[in-house]
């Protein structure tokens, strides 16, 4: 399995987690210094703002974006100038991304809400380096960024945002020790700064990574920011479920994680998407069908925040599970119905590259080899996916024989 495949977890909701190699990259060690006393007053400790924000981002993970963006607004307008507009007005357009991380439609809203976020940052930075707010701000700018160019390939810009963001956090941490939002950047340090080179020694002559993560201390600190955070609460639980489900394959723990996000936002399209996942791969058949069958009809249905791209993938997923029990038959309505749903004109859908493909095996298992080999004649007329090109012209040499065991993930 590849390092890109591996951290996707099957396809690219949980590309985000690559963006964590550059976390830690040349990152110094975390400074042993005593707390200081803000020279500014913080909108961190306002209940007001705390309150005005909790509730935008409540209606974000729901995915009702309109009124994010009201309250965003509201909050922007009673703080005129102030970093915190920008980065909230953002975050709409960040899950969108999340949602459909092969669209690039939010992409340039997004850039341009962080550049003015950071902006923002450094002019009252300028004026005071310890300011919390700009600190904090500024670091939560660039570590979106950072996830962001990482989702786009851009690694190298990703590495140097998400360091300069973890510099800032611990800044921001000197100054307010307390908060466990703050520790959220140190959490994802520790965590991966210790398993990404053991999992992949490739990396280690790099240099990478600092000897003082600790993946246990990054664990606790995780879940201290998902029970005790006020704004990083669900971001942190989001990763924990990823970490567990991807790197620690630990199903109790991903379970429980999946739980927490699905009880907290059930409105949420990616956590509902991802818990179907998560009992895929775990051979929870019943359940992932179950799920994800809810998925596509709540898409059906129009719901908020629900995408074609979360219907693409339950059609998939649910059809690879079909093909697992030697279901052939069953799986092709969903293949075609992944095929026949639309495309951007100026991209291929990956996983309708990929469904393509499907449809040639689950063919083949039927005895219907001319159609199967059409399927594979159109997968090698589109753009190559996960070694899809390699595999259609092994199945044009060899037909597909039901019961064969295959490598792929089904979640």
């Amino acid at each position: 399995m590849t390092f890109l495949r591996a951290v996707r977890g099957g396809r690219r909701s949980t590309a985000v987690l690559v963006a964590l190699l550059a976390l830690a990259a040349a990152a110094p060690p975390p400074a042993e210094a005593a707390a200081r006393q803000p020279r500014t007053v913080s909108l961190l400790g306002d209940p007001l703002f705390v309150a005005a924000s909790g509730r935008g981002l409540d209606r974000l993970y729901a995915m009702d974006y309109a009124a994010a963006r009201r309250d965003f607004a509201a909050v922007a307008a009673r703080h005129p100038g102030h970093p915190v507009g920008p980065l909230l007005d953002a975050l709409p357009a960040w899950w969108l991304i999340l949602a459909d991380p092969e669209s690039t439609a939010q992409d340039a809203a997004f850039e341009a809400r962080i550049e003015r976020a950071i902006a923002l940052a450094d002019r009252r930075l300028d004026r005071d380096d310890d300011d919390l707010d700009g600190l904090f701000m500024k670091g939560a700018a660039l570590a979106f960024r950072g996830r962001f160019r990482s989702l786009r390939g851009d690694w190298l810009a990703a590495a140097v945002d998400l360091k300069r963001a973890l510099a800032l956090v611990r800044e921001v941490a000197k100054l307010d020790p307390s908060n466990a939002d703050l520790a959220f950047g140190q959490g994802l340090y520790d965590y991966f700064g210790d398993v990404l080179p053991e999992r992949y020694p490739i990396l280690r002559p790099a240099g990478l990574f600092m000897p003082e993560a600790d993946r246990r201390r990054g664990l606790a600190t995780l879940e201290r920011v998902a029970h005790d955070g006020r704004f990083a609460a669900t971001e942190a639980a989001y990763f924990l479920l990823q970490i567990h489900m991807f790197f620690e394959e630990d199903y109790g723990e991903s379970q429980r994680w999946a739980h927490w996000l699905r009880r907290r936002h059930p409105g949420n399209a990616v956590f509902h998407e991802l818990e179907g996942r998560l009992y895929a791969r775990w051979g929870r058949r019943d359940r992932a069908r179950r799920v994800l069958g809810d998925v596509l009809a709540r898409w059906q249905e129009g719901a908020p925040g629900y995408t074609q791209a979360q219907a693409e993938r339950a059609l998939y997923v649910a059809a690879v599970l079909d093909m697992r029990d030697g279901d052939y038959r069953g799986a092709l309505p969903e293949l075609v119905a992944l095929e026949r749903l639309p495309e951007p004109a100026d991209r291929e859908r990956p996983l309708q590259t990929l469904g393509r493909l499907r449809q040639g095996m689950a063919l083949d298992a039927l005895g219907r080899r001319s159609a199967a080999v059409s399927h594979y004649r159109q997968v090698l007329a589109r753009a190559d996916v996960d070694d899809s090109h390699r595999r259609a012209r092994g199945l044009l040499a060899r037909p597909f024989r039901a019961g064969e065991p295959e490598a792929e993930p089904a979640g």
